[in-house]
């Protein structure tokens, strides 16, 4: 029952919230449309990946 009251309590909180911010209606969420990938951002996203591990295992073993 106090898992009930909790939720409720968070959701009044919540909608109280929206409601100070103008949200009266129901919220739309953005179409779930599966878009493909460009290569420059899988390559960006894989460089910045291997820098930060490379920064981490410097820091970690290497930094001394």
């Amino acid at each position: 029952m106090r898992l009930f009251v909790k939720t409720m309590h968070r959701y009044k909180g919540l909608s109280n919230g929206l409601m100070a911010r103008g949200f009266t209606n129901e919220i739309r969420l953005a179409p779930a449309v599966k878009r493909t990938v460009r290569l420059r951002y899988w390559a960006e996203a894989g460089l910045g990946l291997t820098i930060l591990l490379a920064a981490e295992l410097w820091l970690r073993y290497g930094g001394e």
